[in-house]
């Protein structure tokens, strides 16, 4: 919609918006451009997950700028569209197209060998009719010795070396669950010396939780008296448990992302009643929560808002105690830290390159095993083909994995881009793998060791056709005639030619029996193990899909002093 004035709306096609002009977003709505917020919105937030990665929404007043293709959250708000009509998301469209045109293919070696082969046995095959000739032997038989030159040199054999143990790699790839487009990312997988990950959605789950609550001391019998009551149960609860509820509680008119996760990943009631309602509920933007509940006051939100000293992402009071904290974060994918191991074995370095903030980046970094000088932050969409760049420049042949079109630039740019199932179109697009199992990072493992599988299995067939040939074509030409009185005929010269091809299409054949690398992160711990968790994922990745083609219609203790209790959901 396009606002002269906050009482008159009127509907515009995108074609007809102008820069200067005034839009209003709706809630849940896509922002279809570029620009700065000119209302003043309470509690509102945007998720910007499809350019910067960042899974937390952020909050936006007025004055703040906006991200075409970003998603607005419950409230609706006006914006001014900038002078460059043109969205973040359709500039990012673009740097892929620019770097997919300026991608070098890559030589093989068997195209430089057939370059020379073809001629060379002509040399041969003349330079024999010759020699035969000129010693006295008629012109049939220095003939004959020649044709069985041109016969038993093997051009085949070379030729077959590589394609069909491309071929056959990329259909044992593809039975493995890794969708690779061609011999060339073979050849380039197989010298990777760097992986960099993309951190929310690669790495991560891409959705906040509760990973761990505890109480900060012991509670008082009167109120574990009075929580029980509020919350009656089948089953015991821990009191981090009976604080977790209260604070839910107290967070479901919230919709702050936060506060949304507390509510999420409830402790398991079974046949429970539903939660209670609150009272005199007020929302404090970018501190917390107050309520009633039960008669009495309770407050959710910032530790230091409630004067609370522990390191904790939330905490719940209760009548000016803190009697519950909460740990918040977008949980490490489990298998994460094993395949990150796997790849340090092997003498890659590993990478993380986010748009999010440092210290989510360096939590992520510490549960993977992953070095913090490795870690780059705060990386804007561009950039990250930047980073990609500067490691070229230093010498490494860089993998980049990523799901978002966030991170298609990156893709593109890199030496070979693995793009993760469930992600966006345009990150699948760019890739040059597909992981298709969602969430199968082993899969990145797996690419690397296949496409060395594969390569050793080129280098044999190369060394097979050449040795072939080398000691054939002797033979073929009669050097064993004066001593032996034994010539090939071209006959058994056609024979032996049509062995090595069929020699080498079945060593070829052979990586059919090849198995992806064992790993204590292989997929069916990966997949599935979080099951509202991967839902959520595809939700939240068909959003983003959604979010592109919108943008492309646009451009085109357990003790009593200490209780930590990790949630299991």
């Amino acid at each position: 919609s396009s606002s002269s004035s906050s009482s008159s709306k009127v509907v515009k096609n995108r074609s007809d918006v102008t820069p200067d002009d005034v839009l209003y977003i709706s809630p849940y709505s896509h922002v279809p451009f570029d620009g700065t917020v000119t209302s003043d919105p309470k509690d509102c937030y945007v998720d910007e997950s499809i350019v910067t990665g960042e899974s937390t929404p952020v909050a936006k007043v007025k004055g703040s700028k906006v991200i075409g293709g970003s998603v607005n959250q419950a409230k609706g708000w006006n914006m001014v569209v900038e002078a460059d009509c043109a969205s973040y998301v359709e500039r990012i469209i673009k740097s892929v197209q620019e770097a997919q045109l300026n991608r070098a293919p890559i030589e093989l070696y068997a195209d430089r060998i057939s370059s020379i082969f073809a001629p060379t046995i002509i040399a041969i095959a003349a330079l024999t009719f010759l020699v035969w000739l000129s010693t006295g032997h008629t012109v049939f038989m220095s003939f004959l010795r020649s044709i069985s030159v041109v016969v038993v040199a093997c051009p085949c054999a070379l030729g077959l070396a590589t394609p069909t143990a491309v071929m056959v790699g990329c259909g044992v790839g593809a039975k493995e669950g890794l969708l690779i487009r061609g011999g060339a990312v073979l050849e380039a997988a197989q010298k990777a010396t760097c992986v960099v990950f993309d951190k929310t959605g690669t790495l991560t789950l891409g959705s906040l939780a509760v990973t761990a609550s505890y109480t900060p001391a012991p509670l008082p019998e009167a109120t574990l008296a009075f929580l029980r009551g509020l919350f009656p149960s089948t089953v015991a609860l821990q009191p981090s448990a009976l604080a977790h509820l209260l604070a839910a509680t107290a967070e479901q008119g919230s919709e702050h992302p936060v506060a949304k996760a507390i509510v999420q990943t409830l402790p398991k009631r079974p046949h429970a009643p539903p939660l209670p309602t609150c009272d005199d509920f007020k929302v404090f933007p970018g501190q917390g929560v107050s309520c009633n509940i039960g008669g009495r006051a309770v407050r959710v939100g910032k530790a230091s808002w409630l004067n609370f000293q522990g390191k904790c992402m939330a905490a719940v009071e209760l009548d000016g105690s803190v009697i519950g904290c909460f740990n918040v974060h977008d949980e490490v994918r489990p298998g994460v830290p094993a395949v990150v191991a796997d790849l340090q074995a092997r003498g890659v370095q590993v990478y993380i390159c986010t748009g999010d903030e440092s210290e989510a980046a360096a939590r992520v970094a510490n549960e993977c095993g992953i070095k913090s000088h490795n870690v780059f932050t705060g990386v804007m969409p561009d950039e990250k083909g930047e980073v990609v760049a500067n490691l070229q420049r230093e010498g490494e042949q860089v993998v980049f994995v990523g799901d978002g079109i966030n991170d298609a630039v990156a893709l593109t740019k890199a030496n070979v881009g693995i793009g993760v199932g469930g992600g966006t179109s345009i990150a699948i697009e760019s890739a040059d793998v597909v992981l298709m199992r969602d969430g199968d990072l082993n899969g990145v493992v797996a690419t690397l060791d296949l496409a060395k599988v594969v390569f050793d299995r080129i280098r044999l067939n190369f060394l097979w056709a050449t040795m072939y040939n080398f000691v054939s074509l002797p033979i073929a030409s009669g050097i064993l005639y004066p001593w032996t009185g034994w010539m090939l005929p071209p006959a058994f010269a056609g024979l032996a030619m049509a062995c090595s091809s069929v020699t080498v299409v079945c060593s070829s054949l052979l990586l059919k029996t090849y198995r992806r690398p064992a790993s204590s992160g292989g997929a069916d711990q990966v997949v599935g193990a979080r099951p509202e968790f991967k839902e959520k994922k595809l939700k939240r990745g068909h959003t983003e899909e959604l979010g592109l083609l919108e943008a492309g219609r646009m451009s085109d203790s357990g003790s009593d002093e200490l209780e930590m209790t990790a949630l299991q959901v």
